[in-house]
């Protein structure tokens, strides 16, 4: 018997997407909503397209020609917008003075890229739409992939509030630079990949944590270049594994230091670990402690979390039985006196003893002549 062909259906197409359009930098193309800002996935330029005047703006602020409303457009406003019977001066003055600063701001922003380290960050010009933007991200409602302007990246650390750009996938150096200015946390959780003078840019952020949850991986020398982070605390929460050679870097770190992605420890990473300079270390992601990795983990002098614990309980409530820490488990802490104070009450100070002795040879001099004023007075009345 002859076999029917069975006739193949074809897939239905796709529809297409409306919100499809071309980069006004690159010319490729990317899905963006109309009155909204968005970003180029292959050039990182911020683009605002508002369909109803058919007009482009992007990060640069300039505007082409092919990107001015067109003539039905025109036509369409001068329609729905009767024009007034008797202009006034100030009517064609307001228009002349922004068309002068439109044409002046490119070479203001070129100014202010020249004098980033300088010139105030309050006084730095955007656009429209990057006001928008900075606006957007500081309120977390807006990502950027990529930042190009170093003077966004200057205004971004300049405030109070810590910087949070988890969306950044890539970080160039003017742009680290920028932002280790913060005084607050500066969060870059999506940069996967750093190099040495990037990192050395970011090791100078003076502000409180510096959250490099990206890197999968450190090299001795890239461990080195963090631990000289002059912040105060050190958070690499996606590194899964680490050598006793990287411990013993991460180790000299004076901040706090977090390594919250570390599933099991070895008794030689935590040896190196138990040297850590910093009072607090985290390692959250730790399920399972055995015996010799917890009593090598006693030795440290800060505060230690191991909030994967529920309890300890055995050998691990003897290991860390002398443990002068603050040790916080998934559901309770236990605090004890640090051993830096412990030993500081048996020795005693000896500046504080000194300054106790000359307090009470002054109280001893001065009621010796007490008295003798006293005996003089009883003496001749």
């Amino acid at each position: 018997p002859t076999r029917r062909s069975v006739p193949v259906t074809p897939a239905m197409p796709s529809p297409p997407d409306e919100n499809l359009r071309n980069c006004p930098g690159c010319g490729k193309p990317f899905s963006a909503d109309p009155g909204r800002i968005s970003q180029c996935p292959a050039c990182g330029r911020l683009v605002l397209f508002d369909d109803l005047h058919r007009r482009v703006a992007f990060e640069r602020g300039d505007l082409n020609a092919d990107d001015q409303p067109s003539v039905s457009s025109r036509t369409q406003l001068a329609d729905s917008q009767p024009e007034p019977k008797n202009k006034e001066p100030s009517a064609f003055i307001g228009p002349l003075l922004t068309s002068q600063f439109a044409r002046w701001q490119p070479y203001q922003a070129a100014l202010e890229r020249q004098l980033i380290d300088v010139w105030p960050a309050r006084l730095l010009t955007f656009t429209k739409h990057e006001r928008w933007a900075l606006r957007a991200s500081q309120r977390g409602q807006f990502g950027f992939t990529q930042l190009l302007d170093p003077r966004l990246a200057r205004y971004l650390a300049a405030g109070p509030a810590p910087v949070r750009l988890n969306s950044l996938e890539s970080l160039s150096l003017p742009i680290a630079r920028q932002l280790a200015r913060s005084r607050s946390s500066l969060h870059l959780r999506a940069v996967s990949r750093l190099d040495i003078p990037t990192a050395t840019a970011l090791a100078n952020h003076r502000g409180e944590t510096l959250a490099l949850d990206g890197l999968t991986s450190l090299t001795d020398e890239m461990a080195a270049t963090l631990a000289r982070h002059q912040g105060e605390g050190l958070s690499l929460n996606d590194i899964s594994r680490i050598e006793p050679s990287i411990a013993a870097v991460l180790a000299e770190y004076r901040g706090r230091l977090a390594l919250n992605g570390l599933s099991s420890l070895t008794p030689a990473v935590a040896t190196q670990l138990a040297d850590h300079r910093g009072n607090a270390l985290s390692l959250a992601g730790i399920r399972q402690l055995a015996p010799e990795t917890a009593m090598a983990l006693a030795g440290y002098e800060g505060d230690l979390y191991l909030e994967g614990l529920d309890d300890l309980t055995g050998e691990l409530a003897r290991a860390f039985h002398d443990f002068t820490g603050k040790l916080q488990l998934r559901f309770h802490e236990i605090r004890r006196k640090k051993r830096r104070q412990v030993q500081g009450e048996e020795t005693g100070n000896p500046f504080s003893l000194v300054f106790l002795v000359a307090v009470a040879a002054v109280f001893v001099i001065a009621g010796y002549e007490l008295l003798e004023l006293l005996a003089d007075l009883i003496s001749n009345p």
